[in-house]
């Protein structure tokens, strides 16, 4: 399935792409909050990440339900930790790899490992820092999603409204997925349980056991437990996929009764516009839908 990510706009690609006139009027100096969000915004735009971050913990400090604070912070968190969502686009289409590398990139490639289709191949301090820093984008981008749903947030306020989608249906996602093998999947502290590992099957995800069934006979029961305790975070994610998908060929949200649900079956009803299921939009949302509905359907 080789489809083009040059039209993905995400987040955390922003800050390299926006044009000057979003930065300006910018305050030199204070240290209320919209005064840190400026600074942390030209941080960002000057390729200081840290710094920026810096700025925007102490914006998101004081005035935590600031969306803007909140969605920079996001970016500035997934810059500071190397974090390129493109590869895990990728990993959801399980395309080649036709753009240049860089050292995000490379070490992204590993979490999806194409050679054996386990996901999450990479060293357990590496899966620690992806796992923090997913959280803390996905705990921002969830209070946005529900102000954008609510009609509270509307695009003439906020203008990266499809970002918030895309990106938070990716790390919630994501993040949900890495507790599924952690040992108690609270996080953010993360600790592998070795006896059991993920693995994807054309497109289906599956949670497996793998240590000796004599030893843990409930493991079947275990299995049921980690997904029902991780299920509301993958459904979350990708329920924002599907919104990303609305929003982005149909101008407009859904009603919540014309959400797809978990377990189901996507008919065309659920295609808001035609030929829209040809976007890589609908692409990523079907792909999600259907691995994740495999790894429920370990619950039955």
């Amino acid at each position: 399935m080789h489809r083009n990510l040059q039209k993905v706009t995400l987040i955390f690609m922003l800050p390299f792409f926006m044009s000057c006139n979003i930065f300006s009027g910018m305050s030199s100096g204070g240290d209320d909050p919209e005064a840190l969000l400026e600074q942390g915004k030209s941080a960002l735009q000057n390729g200081e990440n840290q710094k920026a971050l810096g700025y925007l913990e102490d914006a998101k400090a004081q005035d935590p339900d600031n969306y803007n604070v909140l969605y920079f912070h996001s970016v500035a968190t997934a810059r500071v930790n190397q974090v390129d969502f493109t590869s895990f686009i990728e990993t959801f289409q399980d395309v080649e790899q036709n753009y240049a590398n860089s050292s995000a990139k490379t070490a992204l490639q590993q979490v999806f490992s194409t050679q054996n289709d386990t996901l999450f191949n990479i060293s357990i301090e590496k899966l620690q820092d992806l796992l923090r820093t997913f959280l803390i984008v996905n705990d921002n981008l969830q209070r946005i999603g529900a102000a954008i749903e609510s009609g509270e947030l509307t695009v003439d306020e906020f203008p990266y409204i499809e970002d918030v989608m895309l990106s938070r249906g990716i790390s919630a996602i994501v993040a949900n997925m890495i507790l599924l093998i952690d040992t108690d999947g609270i996080g953010p502290e993360f600790v592998l349980d070795e006896n059991f590992v993920l693995e994807r099957v054309d497109e289906a995800y599956q949670l497996v056991f793998l240590g000796n069934q004599d030893e843990f006979p409930e493991f079947e029961a275990e299995i049921k437990a980690r997904i029902n305790r991780q299920w509301p975070g993958i459904e979350a994610g990708v329920r924002s996929l599907y919104l990303y998908y609305t929003w982005t060929q149909c101008g407009s949200l859904p009603a919540p009764e014309a959400m797809p649900q978990i377990p189901g079956t996507l008919t065309p009803t659920f295609i808001c516009a035609v030929d829209s299921e040809a976007s890589l939009a609908w692409q990523l949302f079907e792909i999600a839908y259907n691995g994740t509905n495999s790894l429920y359907s370990l619950l039955q």
